[in-house]
């Protein structure tokens, strides 16, 4: 129902610079973010990120990483969320996991990470579990179809006495899949006729997601079902 809702608009914009360094063991990755979020057409979330991430070859099918963040939120009220501010802290995460190209079109990804969100107000602090699995599938002539499972645990460090006198646990769930093609294949089930150059090389993704969230307090249980499409353009220089 939230298209409905004009009061829960959201616009969001990053940016993310870095580089890698390259040695006989390892491709070593530096990089610092920033993004700022808008809700209901005000300032809501502003996030400055820093990441390291050391990954090793083991073969040219095989990968494993390790990465770092670190981070600062800082949430501004907004007319339908005047506590947010209470969210502001720093946060930190670690995660491993691997790449494993299984054939020339298929590859399977799995990842776990620890989070820990600390905040101005403590019942907004957590700790997060979370395991990753992705498979991406190479369908031919640039189609392709990601699925993606995350399973997670988040237990928070006071309770919002407010609300209920129980310290919340979260136990989350979220089902994603997305198809991707170039413009240039769907024209290409229609005409003959090429598209205007650079048109074609877009890339057109479709994403259905299921989201659950099972909490001890009810006030967080909740699922949510989102279609989302997106047109991209990558430049490579």
């Amino acid at each position: 129902r939230q298209r409905y809702w004009k009061n829960l608009n959201v616009q969001s914009f990053s940016g993310l610079a870095g580089g890698t360094y390259r040695t006989s063991w390892a491709y070593i990755t530096l990089s610092g973010a920033g993004s700022h979020m808008r809700l209901s057409g005000h300032t809501y979330l502003r996030q400055l990120t820093g990441r390291l991430k050391v990954e090793h070859e083991v073969n040219p099918r095989f990968k494993v990483y390790l990465q770092g963040e670190k981070g600062y939120q800082k949430f501004e009220p907004v007319p339908d969320s005047q506590v947010a501010r209470f969210r502001r802290g720093p946060f930190w995460n670690v995660t491993g996991g691997f790449n494993w190209a299984m054939t020339p079109s298929q590859q399977l990804a799995l990842s776990a990470t620890h989070q820990r969100k600390f905040a101005y107000q403590h019942y907004y602090g957590y700790r997060r579990y979370e395991a990753n699995a992705s498979h991406t599938l190479l369908l031919g002539r640039g189609q392709f179809l990601i699925t993606n499972l995350v399973l997670g645990l988040d237990t928070y460090q006071q309770a919002d006495t407010f609300i209920s006198n129980t310290f919340r646990v979260d136990r989350n769930l979220r089902a994603r899949m997305t198809y991707g093609a170039p413009l240039s294949f769907f024209n290409g089930q229609i005409t003959d006729k090429p598209l205007p150059l650079g048109i074609g090389e877009l890339v057109l993704t479709v994403t259905g997601e299921h989201y659950r969230s099972i909490s001890n307090v009810r006030n967080y249980d909740y699922e949510n079902q989102k279609i989302q499409t997106l047109l991209t353009k990558t430049w490579n220089f």
